[in-house]
């Protein structure tokens, strides 16, 4: 069997155990235990070269990202502006995106500047639009509930891909 189909069946099965357990858990007292960005980080994984390098990069973006999305929206809502033509907004999001990408240049671990952006939408889909049901979640709660699937997802495409190697006769890959 080809490795290619050897890591589909592999991914597919973990995604099918994964998914059940996660819609079984449901939720950590109040921080809801999401699906969705699982498989966000998961592609992350893969996308950043499939590689333990890659799995730092990436949770380090994930949580820059997350971080600054929380921080920014904490601020906003508190100043409760009215926004109409969402200039306000868009200064935040400047202040949120501007260090995402900058501190790439700092050294490796910023690299996987997609990966910050993807922490920053998944925490933004988390606390905009509710952990789970609708249910809407403080900023704390949500950057938690944002960081602990991409966890999840990282780890998930590390443990595919050394599943994968086993069962095609390679070395782990490292």
């Amino acid at each position: 069997m080809k490795k290619t189909l050897i890591l589909a069946t592999v991914i597919a099965v973990l995604a099918g155990i994964w998914t059940v357990v996660v819609l079984n858990v449901g939720k950590f007292g109040d921080i809801p235990f999401l699906l969705w960005p699982t498989f966000i980080a998961w592609g992350a994984f893969f996308y950043a070269g499939a590689s333990n390098d890659g799995l730092v990069k990436g949770l380090v973006q994930f949580a820059t990202g997350i971080v600054l999305a929380a921080v920014a929206t904490y601020i906003y809502t508190q100043l409760k502006v009215t926004d109409t033509n969402f200039i306000v907004l868009g200064i935040f999001v400047f202040a949120l995106a501007w260090p995402i990408t900058a501190l790439s240049g700092m050294n490796k671990y910023w690299a996987a500047v997609p990966a910050g952006f993807m922490g920053a939408a998944v925490f933004f889909g988390v606390y905009f639009y509710g952990g789970t049901m609708g249910v809407k979640v403080d900023v704390p709660y949500a950057a938690i509930a944002s960081f602990i699937p991409l966890l999840c997802g990282e780890i998930l495409g590390w443990a595919s891909l050394q599943v994968t190697n086993v069962l095609a006769g390679d070395k782990p890959a490292a």
